[in-house]
């Protein structure tokens, strides 16, 4: 296998930021050695540390805090601790899952040639978010621009997220995944099991069928009439609907999510008031994160997914856009 590779690397942060890799070839990337570790899951003492070669413990000296015992995941590469967990749960190494879905990758009928696979993660390298875009897997004939199937990969050692498998329309255009709310299109695996990977395979192999059929209702979101006024309205009542617009002494404000959601409506001008520009401002909004002190935010990011998704089924976006 041979590739083109471009690393953004910032040592003041633990090797935090992007790894690109394009393959030329239905192989896809390792993962980085920075992501590729046992963790360390111990208990530990409120007067004890922890030997982080061997995972023993010793006395410390007690200083002003106390704690209580509790389980307590560590970095082996950093010695860097990265949470505490209240249960039996046991991170694995984050190549478990990812080799385990690469493989279901490369066996299915999905043309990788090309693919783009890029590498996400946090100060702590305790979390990981692949995305992965197939450009030989082509959508435009739906929805008018250039667009493929992208396929996103998830997992974390400090309980931000389940391993996940999904797949999602990527557009070209303003380089956004197309946010759905179907578990049609996601595989969920447990922390300490794997399913068959001929299912996973299977499911693969679906997941350009169903992406058709939802780039097929993006499409009819065009022809839709719906005016800033009642896009604003639908934005109030979900994603905003736990913002204030009001200081403490009851005056008038404009908090800086609203500011936010403006910003993207006018971005997608082009598309005229219309379903479609309420759907890429949410969409937008899902999925393009600022990197908060050069490191992916990633906790910030699934929250975001998640409540686009819950807009998505909700009432008030169903009467806008049917």
């Amino acid at each position: 296998m041979s590739y083109n590779e471009t690393e953004v690397l910032n040592a003041s942060k633990a090797l935090v930021a992007v790894r690109n890799l394009i393959t030329d070839c239905n192989v896809l990337p390792d993962l980085p050695a920075y992501l590729n570790y046992e963790p360390l899951v111990t208990t530990r003492k409120a007067d004890e540390e922890i030997d982080l070669d061997t995972g023993e413990t010793k006395p410390i000296e007690q200083e002003t805090e106390t704690r209580d015992d509790r389980f307590i995941v560590y970095n082996r590469l950093t010695g860097k601790e990265i949470n505490s967990i209240g249960s039996v749960a046991k991170p694995v190494n984050h190549e478990f899952f990812y080799n385990y879905c690469r493989e279901a990758l490369e066996k299915s009928d999905l043309d990788l040639t090309n693919a783009r696979t890029t590498f996400h993660t946090d100060p702590l390298h305790a979390n990981l978010y692949v995305k992965i875009v197939l450009p030989n897997v082509d959508f435009a004939k739906y929805i008018g621009d250039k667009s493929h199937l992208q396929i996103n990969i998830l997992a974390s050692h400090d309980g931000s997220s389940k391993r996940v498998i999904s797949a999602e329309i990527h557009r070209l255009f303003c380089e956004n995944g197309c946010t759905h709310a179907t578990d049609v299109l996601s595989q969920n695996q447990r922390q300490t099991k794997f399913s068959d990977i001929r299912m996973l395979v299977n499911k693969l192999n679906s997941y350009p069928r169903f992406l058709e059929t939802h780039a097929e209702q993006l499409a009819m979101l065009r022809t839709k009439k719906v005016t800033q006024d009642q896009a604003f309205n639908l934005f109030k009542a979900t994603l905003l609907k736990n913002i204030k617009f009001e200081d403490s002494k009851g005056k008038p404000k404009t908090p800086k999510a609203f500011t936010n959601l403006v910003r993207l409506w006018n971005k997608y001008e082009l598309d005229g008031d219309t379903a479609w520009r309420m759907y890429n401002v949410l969409t937008d909004y899902a999925t393009h994160i600022e990197n908060e002190n050069n490191a992916f935010p990633f906790r910030k990011f699934l929250g975001n997914r998640k409540q686009v998704a819950e807009v998505l089924v909700s009432k008030e976006y169903a009467k806008l856009v049917t």
